[in-house]
């Protein structure tokens, strides 16, 4: 239709549809909207206005703006091509129906646009110079792309958002009848742009929609109120700079032509349409000048010189809303307020201009900069973005250089690279724009002249006349070494030494038990994994093929050592012709109907010799050996009561045997339906202990609440631990991490390595949180406390904003004014009561690894509330400090367990214990009920989506003298195979430090730090030294205690 012009199609687009007058497709607070997504920030209703956006700065509620609209769209129904008010961004949301199609323009190729929109219709272009800023230009995208314009083309589809970027020209059309929702929003980079069209709005006399000028001034009082954030000032300080520089000289240049009248005008209480220039149509706000004898439309002192023909300068007034005095008052206090960001931008400009110069800053150091700023939530400019870009480009050389050498030959997650490919990403990296350490460009480099050092020997080898046996030898080291270097050789000689070493090591397997796959596994239930796995048709084997073995036959005539494997040829023919008649038997074996066990297993003892061919018929009875061995090991398990304790992915293990096997079929109905009933009840248990110690939403899947907090070292050495809402969706998943021991007694040993330390740990965090910022804890990242109120986490003492916390009624199961954040609050902790009856309710799973692990955490809670219940009634009649002192370490681990008491909830109320060391749980209370007043409106508990533990920034540990056990140093602490989380039995370790207190911290990734002292050298645990990632940034040479006293 677009492309012959002559086909009429007559459609209804219901188009801007106020959404405050017909309703939005998400709910608002202002109709008494109770859903979980009434204050989402991706509901469309409150983006305009969130916090990032600068729109929430207008002043007034713009329909179409900062208030969505409606779009009910036909088949055909379309949007001309344009641009969003004031270039800002826009988000569309479709709720339903078919799909929207979109086309864009980036916003490099915008000027090309306005050009040949212009070229195209120059008629009306010159009637109307703003004729790009109407929906009224509907062009082709085959015209625009014929003309060099790129055009993007997008199907939105529902549930979909759609984001538009700041002077992106779009259109589009509906596929059929569909429902979309859309807004506009700008962040505080958008101001960049926001300045450039209010200047070209002025040019073509654009009417505006809002006074850009007045929206960076309302911005400006908000930051001297300290009402927003503090980051922001630097970006918003060049525009005032600009405003107050053009306002300065544009007041000077009037004084000089005569205008001497001066009046202080507040503009925001006049309306956008009495203050227009009546030249431009700019709204005006910073100052405007009118004649005082002949009224009418004020002007800009742009356009001063076209106010009044009639009259003299002499006869105007000039209104003003601030004094250059003001201006300048404002200036200071807001570089005052920017100096941090300042700081840091001008580093980041600095790193630019050194990539510019081709000076190659290090890449560690760009990284640490960005790091820096994004926890401190510095502003994103096009200076920060391009550097960003730099250290991108970079990091991606460095990971196609470097991680290769991690994967494996052979490995389809990940596609080698050739010796010429690494040689010419070193030289791209050598020459980049950032420079990463110099031992990484060393490995790079020598990987280089290993990989030209193996083509040249390769080349040697097959030109030089050596006997058999050097061929072979220099063969394998050679086939070794590029094995190590992770390169893809086959363009260079590989194939041809790998063949050979085929050939040589099929010569030494006559007896074919080696390459027979029963015989590689030891049948025991620790390899039981190992061996399911192979159930699996899709898992690569290690056997040879039909095809491979006689392409190694025809490519053995073709090497110089035929002769030396004359008696190997003559073996692999012998046996090829006796594995293609074990097919021929395993084939007809499946052809029968109802075969059983037995008549597998007596036939696998016939072909069994001949396992070693990957083909068909063969590896269908392998299978079936498996499944059958797999089913009488773990059916002995699971119903029997063997030695080891069952668990749900056994059964499901199995249940997978026996759907897949054909021999196992006769055995269904007795063993199948046993084993289904043991899953039943297993999932049974599993979905009752979820219900009780789950939220529907939660940031911890079941392990990470009963196994106890494993962060706690993470977070006293300053790591970043951002938490994610999870989603479960079956059983195995929710359960995997407890399957990774085998036995009951190893996830008790895992249970008592994390809850022993605990309290030593929690004390570290608490030290190293009561010295932090606002910013550094909240999850707003504001650094000011409003109203002078906050509220701390008893466990972790972490402060937050009382309007940042959010209510759930796991609050309930704490004492008056005890507040735990998120991170400390994990479950909904149930009573100790429910958690004994449910065990109750399901002995008969007492012999299950489940179960088990549910009885470990009943057993430690009623120790701790024994102890604690003594203390606390003792502590009423004695309250000294070592008797507090007492308490404390027994209600950090009371608190930290994911269960509760009702007698210590009695007997903690009004104790004495709070009046003394937490005073504040008056004021605490008042702000939790603040915000259970807020949850009994939403009547559902809604979490954030992520959480920040806004920790101090990461560094590159390796580059400070203070080595740690990260360091690739050969001297580091202990090598990587003594870093195993399990000993030799399965059973979970800690690795102690040389501190004489070691608070013994577990987890995959405790930290280690070695003192420099020189005759000392250890190395300590951070949380047991008390340093952390950031004093490490700062010590350039760490020394023990010890060492530190001795200097």
């Amino acid at each position: 239709m677009v492309h012959t012009h002559e086909v009429e199609h007559k459609v209804y687009y219901g188009a801007d549809i106020k959404t405050d007058e017909f309703g939005s497709g998400f709910p608002r607070l202002t109709e008494g909207g109770t859903d979980i997504y009434t204050e989402h920030p991706w509901n469309l209703n409150n983006i305009s206005t969130h916090e990032d956006s600068v729109l929430q700065f207008v002043g007034q509620r713009v329909s179409g703006m900062t208030v969505p609209w409606l779009y009910v769209g036909m088949c055909f129904s379309s949007f001309c091509w344009h641009v969003e008010d004031h270039w800002t961004y826009s988000v569309n949301y479709q709720h339903t129906g078919a799909a929207k199609v979109w086309y864009g323009v980036a916003e490099q190729h915008a000027d090309q646009m306005d050009k040949f929109t212009k070229q195209l219709c120059p008629e009306v272009a010159r009637l109307h110079p703003d004729l790009n800023h109407h929906m009224t230009a509907m062009i082709d995208p085959n015209m625009l792309r014929a003309a060099g314009i790129a055009v993007f083309t997008v199907h939105q589809e529902p549930g979909e958002f759609v984001i538009t970027l700041p002077r992106a020209y779009h259109s589009g059309f509906n596929t059929g009848f569909n429902v979309n929702e859309a807004v506009n929003f700008a962040p505080i980079e958008w101001l960049r742009h926001g300045y450039l069209c209010s200047k070209q709005y002025a040019r073509v006399g654009r009417q505006c929609v809002f006074a850009f000028d007045e929206l960076i001034m309302r911005m400006v009082e908000t930051l001297l109120q300290h009402k927003w954030k503090r980051a922001e000032s630097a970006q918003v300080l060049p525009l005032l700079t600009k405003t107050a520089r053009r306002e300065t000289a544009g007041r000077q240049r009037l004084a000089k032509l005569g205008v001497k009248k001066l009046n202080h005008l507040k503009f925001e209480t006049v309306k956008d349409d009495h203050r227009s220039c009546g030249r431009c149509a700019t709204t005006l706000f910073h100052s405007s000048v009118e004649c005082t004898k002949h009224p009418g439309p004020q002007v800009c002192m742009e356009h001063v010189g076209q106010l009044c023909l009639e009259c003299s300068p002499k006869n105007f007034v000039l209104n003003f809303r601030y004094s250059n005095e003001a201006f300048g008052d404002m200036l200071k206090k807001l570089e005052q307020m920017a100096g941090v960001a300042l700081t840091w931008l001008e580093k980041i400009n600095k790193f630019n201009k050194e990539i510019k110069l081709k000076n190659q800053p290090l890449l560690e150091s760009a990284q640490r900069l960005i790091d820096e700023g994004e926890i401190r939530k510095l502003p994103v400019t096009r200076e920060v973005a391009l550097l960003k870009h730099h250290i991108d480009n970079t990091r991606n050389l460095v990971a196609m250089i470097y991680n290769s050498q991690g994967s494996a030959r052979g490995s389809k997650s990940f596609k080698m690279l050739d010796p010429d490919q690494l040689e010419t990403y070193v030289c791209q990296l050598n020459s980049g724009p950032l420079r990463p350490s110099s031992q990484l460009l060393e490995v790079g480099g020598e990987r280089v002249r290993r990989a030209l050092a193996w083509i040249k020997d390769v080349k040697e080898l097959r030109t030089s006349e050596t006997i058999p046996e050097k061929f072979e030898r220099e063969a394998r080291s050679l086939l070794k070494e590029a094995d190590n270097l992770v390169l893809n050789f086959s363009a260079f000689g590989y194939d041809y030494l790998s063949n050979t070493k085929k050939i040589d090591q099929w010569g030494h397997s006559e007896h074919c038990d080696e390459l027979q796959l029963v015989t590689k596994i030891d049948l025991n239930f620790a390899n039981m994994q190992s061996l399911m796995k192979y159930m699996d048709p899709k898992v690569q084997s290690e056997l040879f093929k039909k095809k491979e073995i006689l392409k190694h036959l025809q490519y053995s005539k073709q090497c110089g050592v035929f002769k030396s494997h004359q008696p190997t040829i003559i073996s692999m023919t012998k046996q090829l012709e006796e594995a293609k008649d074990a097919e021929k038997k395993c084939e007809k074996f499946f052809s029968k109907i109802g075969v059983s066990r037995a008549e597998a297993m007596e036939l696998w003892a016939q072909v069994r010799k001949s396992s070693w061919l990957d083909c068909e018929w063969i590896n269908r009875m392998r299978r079936e050996v498996c499944y059958s061995e797999c089913v009488r090991r773990l059916t002995l398990c699971l119903v029997d009561k063997g030695p080891v304790e069952p668990n749900l992915r056994m059964a499901n293990d199995l249940d997978k045997a026996f759907k897949c096997s054909i021999v196992l079929q006769s055995e269904v109905q007795f063993h199948g339906s046993r084993i289904a009933a043991f899953r039943t009840k297993v999932e049974q248990f599993v979905n009752r202990v979820q219900s009780l110690f789950m939220h529907e939403s939660t940031y911890y899947s079941l392990y990470d609440i009963i196994g106890g907090r494993e962060d706690v070292s993470d977070l006293a050495e300053g790591k970043i631990l951002p938490l994610s809402l999870q989603t479960y969706k079956t059983h195995i998943t929710e359960l995997e991490s407890f399957y990774q021991y085998n036995y009951s007694a190893q996830l008790y040993r895992h249970f008592e390595l994390v809850y022993g330390p605990l309290v030593d740990l929690l004390k570290v965090v608490q030290k190293v949180n009561s010295g932090r910022e606002f910013h550094m804890t909240c999850h707003c990242g504001r650094y000011q406390v409003i109203d002078g109120s906050a509220l701390t986490c008893f466990l972790c003492r972490s402060t937050f904003h009382p309007q940042c916390v959010r209510w759930n009624s796991t609050q309930k199961t704490l004492p008056t004014g005890i507040f735990l954040c998120q991170r400390c609050q994990r479950g909904k902790r149930p009573a100790i009561g429910q958690v004994v009856g449910l065990l109750d309710e399901f002995d008969y799973l007492a012999h299950t690894l489940e179960h088990r692990a549910v009885q470990w955490l009943r057993n430690y809670a009623l120790t701790v509330c024994h102890k604690l219940g003594a203390a606390l009634i003792r502590s009423r009649k004695v309250q000294t400090y070592e008797e507090f002192a007492q308490v404390t370490d027994l209600l950090l681990k009371y608190f930290s367990m994911e269960c509760y008491s009702p007698r210590i909830q009695s007997l903690l109320e009004n104790h004495p214990y709070f009046d003394r060391m937490w005073p504040m749980r008056k004021q605490a209370q008042q702000h939790l009920d603040e915000a259970y007043t807020k949850f009994e409106k939403a009547k559902e508990w809604a979490p954030f989506e992520k959480l920040w533990e806004r920790t101090f920034p990461p560094v590159d540990r390796r580059k400070k003298s203070a080595k740690t056990a990260e360091s690739d140093d050969e001297d580091s602490y202990e090598s990587e195979d003594e870093f195993e989380g399990m000993d030799d039995f399965g059973f979970p370790i800690i690795r102690m430090c040389q501190h004489k207190r070691c608070l013994k911290p577990f987890g995959n990734s405790v930290g280690w730090v070695q003192c420099n002292g020189k005759s000392c050298k250890k190395w300590f645990h951070y949380v047991c030294v008390d340093v952390t990632i950031y004093t490490l940034k700062k010590i350039m040479n760490w020394f023990c205690p010890s060492c530190h006293k001795r200097k």
